[in-house]
């Protein structure tokens, strides 16, 4: 399952309104702009009310914060870097995360891989037993 959230700037963050993103069982990423701050995603801001909210909600519901600490939005008319875009996961490894700019938004892309299931052998291609000329 994948998801996409937004956190209005001026909204309040609770554990409540993350609830709504529990969803099904199984794999699940979440991509939000959460419009908050914590030093596990944003090194270069210091955490707020909204971040250790997030945070915590992730620790209780056993999800996986996924960014690298690459800037995720420009500012515009400053250039200034922030990361109020984060990555969680449940169920799921996710790999190659990247931040890059966007031609046409202050918000960065943000691309990654998902694996899903226990082991990375279940998609690695086989080796054929001989060879098949």
């Amino acid at each position: 399952m994948i998801i996409s959230a937004y956190f209005s700037r001026k909204a309040d963050v609770s554990s409540e309104a993350l609830d709504t993103l529990l969803g099904a069982n199984g794999a699940m990423v979440i991509g939000a702009d959460v419009n908050s701050h914590h030093v596990l995603w944003d090194p270069l801001r210091p955490s707020d009310d909204k971040g250790e909210c997030i945070v915590d909600w992730c620790v209780q519901n056993d999800r996986r914060i996924a960014n690298t600490g690459l800037a995720t939005r420009r500012q515009p008319g400053t250039a200034a870097l922030s990361l109020p875009d984060t990555t969680l996961c449940r169920d799921c490894e996710i790999s190659n995360w990247k931040s890059s700019l966007s031609p046409d938004s202050d918000h960065h892309w943000i691309t990654f891989d998902v694996f899903v299931g226990t082991s990375l052998d279940v998609i690695a291609p086989s080796k054929p037993v001989r060879a098949l000329y």
